[in-house]
């Protein structure tokens, strides 16, 4: 080991330290030992009052633990899952909404998170495992336009996560790791087809509406999806709805020219 990686080792911070030159294990020790990271709570209020929820410094924030994050979406998820149906949680980060899923479609339901990051992952399925939800799963690949590798961006918490080579990526983080790629249509031959797809995976999801051709055929899915640029929005829009979809605002009111960063996208039956 030459001067400069010692050095960069020794004093490159405690959690870099840890993780690159003792290892994940006792990174994780440290965690729990110094902020009680994993400690398990029950959520308070909120349509997931009642489930147990573990408390990650990397995944949790303030808002996952009360049970009032992004109400507006979980209000919407409300409306649109029942039991016994399927969902696929695409970009399912620390898990919010695969638990809210997984109540709300029941132990008949499927949930399906995806989530690319080796870290955030493992804590997702920790979520579901605190609860017994046995019917929801985390798959550990980023959903993109085919199955294979890519790189992603690596950081302290799940917030900077997202495929390299999208803008915002370059400055995300400090560093890059390789993980599985699936598609969409992949994953409907292996766990069924979903009455409802949310989808948030900070500007790739035209990747994943590419490789998700075969279940937008279908025109049996509402895909709930929030769109990180007004050029994808160009993009997306007009790919939709050549499927036959038609696009509306959380609201309920049909969508325009404009650009809107969240839409959900319904059949025209």
């Amino acid at each position: 080991m030459t001067h400069d990686n010692y050095h960069m080792l020794r004093w490159g911070g405690v959690r870099t330290g840890l993780k690159q030159g003792v290892g994940k294990y006792l990174h994780r020790l440290y965690m729990r030992l110094r902020y009680r990271d994993g400690r398990v709570t029950v959520i308070e209020d909120g349509l997931l009052k009642g489930v147990r929820i573990r408390q990650y410094v990397r995944t949790v924030t303030g808002a996952f633990a009360n049970g009032i994050y992004e109400q507006w979406l979980q209000d919407q998820l409300a409306r649109e899952l029942k039991r016994g149906d399927t969902f696929f949680d695409v970009g399912a980060n620390g898990g919010f909404f695969s638990l809210l899923a997984a109540r709300l479609v029941g132990p008949r339901g499927t949930v399906v998170g995806f989530e690319p990051h080796p870290d955030t992952a493992r804590q997702a399925e920790a979520q579901l495992k605190a609860n017994a939800f046995h019917h929801a799963r985390i798959v550990r690949a980023a959903v993109s336009d085919a199955e294979g590798f890519a790189f992603f961006t690596d950081g302290e918490t799940s917030v900077v996560q997202r495929l390299t080579g999208l803008p915002g990526a370059e400055n995300a983080a400090h560093s890059q790791i390789r993980v599985a790629t699936t598609t969409l249509d992949a994953a409907i031959l292996r766990h069924g087809l979903p009455q409802v797809v949310k989808i948030d995976i900070e500007g790739a999801e035209l990747f994943a509406l590419r490789g998700a051709r075969k279940l937008l055929r279908t025109k049996k899915t509402v895909i709930m999806l929030e769109i990180h640029s007004e050029l994808l929005y160009r993009e997306i829009r007009p790919m939709l709805q050549g499927f036959g979809f038609k696009l509306f605002r959380v609201c309920g009111e049909p969508v325009g020219d404009e650009y809107v960063r969240f839409v959900v996208a319904r059949p025209n039956e």
